[in-house]
């Protein structure tokens, strides 16, 4: 658990964080609204919000039915004090996955779970219309991620192409419904971004 405190996330060496968190969260947030018509009624968790900087920008823009929650205990605390968000986010909350919501993120965190084993309970779990996910890849199954950014940070485990991702989240009731293509998240050669339609 000591993985993701706060060394992770103010150390560079450790992990891309300190390149995240210098993304512009209001160009994310612009994005997500556009591509996934977000309004202000919209049910959203932000599953592995880290600090909750998207949150942040969200709630500014209107979105108010919002959650996030992270493993990493000091980011959620960080994300309480000094982004005021007291309300919308939770330390380890694995059940708020079952609540309903229209959309479930998974932006940069997917490649952080331990075991597929997990990484299916956690899909299964998800209780949403819709659910994005943005994943370092690799090319080649069993290769390298393509990006060297993403094989500088040592917490990425779950190293897959694109294709395995889609028949993972095919195989936990989830079909492919687009691919990102914003400023600020958008599929790539290395990088797998979509948004998937829960299957009825």
């Amino acid at each position: 658990m000591t993985t993701f405190e706060e060394k992770y996330f103010i150390q560079s060496g450790t992990s891309n964080y300190i390149d995240y968190r210098k993304r512009k969260w209001a160009k994310l947030a612009e994005d997500l609204i556009s591509i996934l018509k977000i309004d202000p009624q919209t049910q959203l968790l932000d599953f592995g919000c880290a600090t909750g900087g998207l949150i942040r920008e969200l709630k500014n823009r209107g979105i108010v039915n919002i959650k996030g929650t992270d493993i990493s205990y000091w980011a959620i605390e960080y994300g309480k004090q000094a982004l005021e968000l007291t309300d919308e986010l939770e330390f380890c909350n694995i059940n708020l996955l079952t609540k309903d919501f229209d959309i479930i993120l998974f932006l940069d965190v997917l490649e952080h779970i331990p075991t597929v084993g997990e990484l299916r309970k956690l899909l299964n779990l998800a209780n949403a219309d819709r659910i994005t996910v943005r994943v370092p890849i690799s090319a080649i199954e069993g290769e390298n991620y393509v990006l060297l950014v993403s094989r500088n940070d040592t917490t990425h485990i779950q190293c897959h192409t694109k294709e395995w991702w889609i028949n993972l989240l095919n195989e936990c009731g989830y079909k492919i419904d687009t691919f990102l293509n914003g400023d600020a998240i958008y599929d790539s050669e290395g990088v797998f971004a979509g948004v998937f339609t829960k299957c009825r």
